[in-house]
């Protein structure tokens, strides 16, 4: 039988925010006036524009204003374009770097014990075989139905490793 998780439950075990834990009252404002300030930026081109065609008609001549508009969004594409090139040189920069860095350091590093994985691997392979039954036999079936009880828990990998001192951290 599946068991329902509320939305309480799920959220205990997998959003973690700072900005909506307790505290953190610096955060949360720096975040609130960034959000303001871009809101602003993104309305205020519109305003500038907006503003003289709606409330000075007697002053201002429409042509005008389109032309406004014309030379407002020459210059917002040329600034985007400049941004959007930017990224991607910095996108490729930092490809180049991460792909240096595996190459360089992880390719050439071990980062895990061998020892360890040795344990791990022969506890695994223990267990299944007391749990599940043989493993030529287990490799050699198509199709297998395991009764409920026999079914993992979240942490049954890691008790495992727990009994044999390798833990996972």
């Amino acid at each position: 039988m599946v068991q329902k998780a509320t939305r309480e439950e799920m959220n205990e075990q997998f959003i973690e925010d700072q900005f909506f834990e307790k505290g953190n009252e610096g955060l949360k404002l720096r975040q609130i006036l960034m959000t303001i300030l871009a809101w602003i930026g993104f309305f205020v081109p519109f305003a500038l524009v907006l503003f003289p065609i709606l409330f000075m008609r007697e002053r201002v001549i429409i042509f005008e204003a389109f032309q406004t508009v014309l030379r407002m969004f020459r210059i917002l594409s040329a600034f985007f374009i400049i941004i959007a090139c930017l990224i991607i040189i910095i996108f490729v920069w930092m490809t180049y770097r991460n792909n240096r860095r595996y190459t360089e350091v992880l390719g050439k590093k071990i980062t895990y014990n061998e020892e360890k994985v040795a344990i791990r691997k022969t506890a695994i392979n223990q267990f299944a075989t007391e749990r599940f039954g043989n493993r030529a036999v287990r490799e050699t079936q198509r199709f297998t139905s395991i009764p409920e009880e026999k079914n993992l828990d979240t942490s049954t990998i890691s008790d495992i490793y727990e009994e044999k001192g390798v833990p996972l951290r």
